[in-house]
Order: C-alpha cells, then structure tokens, then sequence
C-alpha cells in the first residue's frame, strides 16, 4: 500500500511541476533591462526603440535594437533611460524588424524606470 502511495504522491508532484512550466513558457513574456534609443510616437499604437542590455526571464539577443509598442493612453513616464521592459513578441505578420509589444499593450506598467549603477 505505501508504494502506491509514493508512486501516486511522486506522480501528482511531477504533474504539478509539468503544469508550471507549462504556463510559465506558453506566457510567451520575456523580461530585459534596456536602454531607451528613441520615443517614435504613433497614431493609436506608439513605439520606442530600446537597446537590449541583459535578459532577466527569456532568451533575447544582448546588444540588440528592438522596437517595442504600447497604446497612446498608457505611456512610460518621458524622463526614463534604462528600463526594465516586460514584452511579448508580437506574433501577426509586420514588417517591423525585432517588434514587441507590452502585455496589454500597458507601457505605463510594462516599461519601468530602473537605476543601474
């Protein structure tokens, strides 16, 4: 009886660790402290070009220019330099090279002002 019982025990716990990672890589978010390049405005979507500098979660290329989108109505702050940038990559067809978005296109959460010393 009490090898059933590790065996269900091992089973349920190796299922729980399964699920996690699960959501954590179909979240599909990456995390990186970057360095903001430009603010290049937009109609309804606006962007800004950022300098990748290290990877916190995920697995983007350091040194690398990306663009990231956010709605009009929810801008980072302007007085910002480096940031950490929390994105997802967008996943319609564009001809942007290297295009993020901002989880709910939220740059006022998803962009935030970080000190680096």
């Amino acid at each position: 009886m009490n090898n059933y019982k590790n065996i269900l025990t091992v089973l349920f716990l190796f299922l729980v660790f399964i699920s996690c990672k699960k959501t954590e890589s179909e979240s599909g978010n990456y995390q990186v402290l970057a360095k903001l390049i430009s603010f290049d405005g937009g109609d309804k979507i606006h962007f800004a070009k950022f300098k990748t500098l290290k990877n916190v979660s995920g697995n983007l290329p350091i040194n690398d220019t990306i663009i990231v989108g956010y709605f009009n109505y929810k801008t980072p702050d302007e007085d910002i330099d480096t940031v950490l940038l929390t994105i997802k990559k967008y996943d319609k067809e564009t001809s942007l090279k290297n295009y993020f978005i901002c989880p709910d296109y939220d740059g006022k959460t998803n962009i935030q002002k970080t000190n680096m010393k």
